[in-house]
């Protein structure tokens, strides 16, 4: 048992199509910028065959798409905005 909260992501199989084995790896990958990936694994309780993902949540934290492209800020600033937090030089 846990106390953490997780993000489920659900992905349709479709025509007989498997999880990559690369999946494995990505449970591996612990970096406080990336999301944590923990496991993936297949169900039918959808009516179907789906994959589910499961990644650490991060209540309060906005997605990328949320914070530069549905902002409403748009033109230049809003991509310097972006580029200066994504930017490698110090």
């Amino acid at each position: 048992n846990t106390a953490s909260t997780f993000a489920l992501r659900r992905i349709p199989l479709t025509n007989g199509a498997e999880l990559p084995a690369s999946l494995e790896v990505w449970t591996q990958i612990n970096h406080p910028n990336i999301v944590r990936f923990f496991k993936a694994f297949v169900t039918d309780a959808f009516g179907d065959e789906s994959a589910i993902l499961v990644y650490e949540h991060h209540l309060a934290c906005l997605t990328l798409l949320k914070k530069y492209i549905l902002s409403g800020s748009s033109g230049y600033a809003a991509e310097a905005s972006a580029r200066y937090t994504f930017s490698a030089d110090p």
